[in-house]
């Protein structure tokens, strides 16, 4: 095989995706600095936060899972408890149980996500994704016995094959703390996350807010065509040479 033959095989296993093993890289473990250390993994990979879901515009009420679809997200979300999009007031609440955190500060007073507990979230994208971050406020999880978990996959609705899952740092980031986590696939394939919280016995309200999903580029079908032609005709030359 030629050096020329290899260049274009490798080409042609990029547009395929064959080529690759995926993995998920997590971004849980610094309480102070996980939305830097995810903000930081973007840069030197070439991503971008290409979509924030906030919740602002979202009507007070119910989650409407269609509300972000022309924006290509659509959730879905099954709890026992409350589950309602609010504005959130600030008014510090909860325990002082430790080991405590305050995170990466005050959750914004903003309008947010927040369920009681016990919580499946799943989050579609319609098009493949890089990487997804997200803020967590007033999470109760001193002794680690109650962790926030998101599990990516290569479907959705959390089909297909998983990539892997990431789970909160457990501390106790109540009295209005936010916590982010966030997870990055290798190879920029996820199609969904399930985000779960099991069932902790106190009602813990949990407030989500401030989705960010992030895209690589990569080269589209058309343009490894045209990798592909260039390294055809140099092959060509050299032999004419």
């Amino acid at each position: 095989m030629t050096k020329g033959t290899v260049i274009l095989a490798a080409l042609l296993a990029l547009g395929t995706g064959s080529a690759a093993q995926s993995a998920v890289i997590g971004f849980v473990n610094n309480p102070t600095g996980n939305a830097a250390d995810f903000a930081n993994h973007l840069a030197a990979n070439g991503a971008s936060v290409t979509t924030v879901i906030d919740f602002e515009s979202h009507p007070l009420g119910s989650l409407d899972g269609n509300f972000y679809a022309p924006q290509g997200v659509t959730m879905s979300i099954v709890t026992p408890f409350l589950q309602t999009v609010m504005d959130i007031t600030g008014i510090p609440s909860g325990s002082l149980d430790c080991p405590c955190s305050t995170g990466e500060g005050p959750f914004p007073l903003t309008r947010a996500l927040v369920y009681g507990d016990q919580i499946s979230l799943t989050v579609n994208f319609a098009n493949a994704i890089a990487a997804i971050g997200m803020l967590t406020g007033d999470h109760y999880d001193p002794f680690g016995t109650d962790p926030i978990t998101i599990e990516a996959f290569t479907g959705l609705n959390g089909t297909g094959t998983s990539l892997g899952s990431v789970q909160s740092f457990p501390r106790n980031y109540q009295l209005g703390y936010s916590y982010f986590m966030g997870l990055a696939s290798t190879t920029n394939d996820i199609r969904s996350i399930v985000l779960t919280d099991g069932f902790s016995g106190t009602s813990d309200g949990v407030d989500l807010d401030n989705f960010q999903i992030a895209m690589v580029g990569v080269p589209e079908p058309a343009t490894l065509g045209v990798l592909a032609m260039g390294v055809i005709g140099m092959l060509g030359l050299r032999r004419r040479r």
